[in-house]
C-alpha cells in the first residue's frame, strides 16, 4: 500500500463529493508538472488523505489505476484555466468524524513531511502548488491517530498487500466518454456512411484487439510500461481522444 495526500483547494466539494481526484497532464505552461505526475503512481487499494480549508478532511481508499479523463463538467468556471485532457482516479472518500487541523499539530506532523514535495508547510497550512503528494506510512498512521482511531486500528493490524497484482477494473467514465464520442460521430454531418461505420466498429473491436495483441506483448516495448488500464491497443492514442483522421493500427502501447 501507498499513502497519499491531496490537496482538492477550490475543487474539495466536487472531487471528494464526487469520489475522485482530478488534475490536468500538464502546467497552463505546457511543462511536466510533479504533483500531476505523481497520480499516475496510484494503486487500487492505496490510502488517500484528503486536505481542504486547512485541515485534513478525510480519507479514502484508491478504486482504480490513474487514467485519462476529460476535465469534470462540474467544475465549472473554477476549472477553465486547466487543460481539458486530464488523469483521474477513483476513491472511495468519507469524513472524519472532525476534520483534522493541521496547524494544531504541527509540531508532530512537521518531523514527518517529505523533506521534498511536502503537501504542506512545517507550520501545518498548505504547500502553495501542491496537488498530489506521497507521504510516508508513519505521516498516514499519525494522521489516523489523531483523527479516526477507527482507521489507526484497522491501518496497523491489516498486513500490507506486497503482492505487485495488478488488476483492470472498469472505468464507467470512460464508458460514458466514448457512449458521447459515438453518437458525435453518429450525428455529425459530412461523414460519409462507411466512414461513419468504420469509426465506430473501430471503437467497438478494439477491446477484443487490445485482448489478443495482449497475448503477444505483455507490455510497451516503448515505455515499458506493465500496468493494464494505462496499455492499449490498436491506435497511438486512445479511441476516445481520436478523430476521424486518427489512424486504426498499431501495437501495444502507453497512454
Amino acid at each position: 500500500m501507498n499513502y497519499w495526500w491531496v490537496n482538492h483547494k477550490q475543487t474539495f466539494r466536487q472531487e471528494f463529493g464526487g469520489k475522485y481526484v482530478w488534475c490536468p497532464k500538464l502546467r497552463s505552461d505546457g511543462h511536466v508538472h510533479h504533483f500531476y505526475e505523481t497520480v499516475r503512481e496510484v494503486q487500487p487499494g492505496d490510502l488517500v488523505l484528503s486536505y481542504a480549508n486547512a485541515a485534513v478532511q478525510g480519507f479514502g481508499f484508491a478504486t482504480t489505476h490513474c487514467y485519462s479523463c476529460p476535465r469534470p463538467d462540474e467544475f465549472g468556471q473554477v476549472g477553465e484555466a486547466w487543460d481539458l485532457k486530464g488523469w483521474r482516479v477513483d476513491v472511495n472518500f468519507q469524513k472524519f468524524p472532525d476534520p483534522l487541523r493541521t496547524a494544531d499539530h504541527s509540531q508532530a506532523i512537521a518531523p514527518l513531511l517529505p523533506s521534498r514535495y511536502s503537501p504542506i508547510r512545517a507550520n501545518g497550512f498548505g504547500n502553495q502548488g501542491a496537488y498530489f503528494a506521497k507521504i510516508d506510512r508513519a505521516l498516514a498512521l499519525l494522521i489516523a491517530e489523531l483523527a479516526d482511531p477507527q482507521l489507526w486500528q484497522a491501518l496497523t493490524s491489516v498486513a500490507e498487500d506486497t503482492s505487485g497484482q495488478l488488476i483492470e477494473v472498469a472505468l464507467p467514465v470512460i464508458q460514458d466518454w466514448e457512449d458521447q464520442q459515438q453518437s458525435q460521430i453518429e450525428s455529425t454531418e459530412g461523414i460519409g456512411e462507411t466512414t461513419r461505420k468504420a469509426l465506430v466498429q473501430a471503437r467497438v473491436g478494439q477491446g477484443k484487439f487490445k485482448q489478443r495483441v495482449s497475448g503477444y506483448e505483455r507490455a510497451c516495448r516503448i515505455t515499458k510500461v506493465d500496468n493494464p488500464t494505462h496499455l492499449i491497443a490498436s491506435h497511438i492514442k486512445p479511441w476516445r481522444e481520436s478523430d476521424k483522421t486518427s489512424g486504426s493500427l498499431g501495437a501495444m502501447g502507453s497512454c
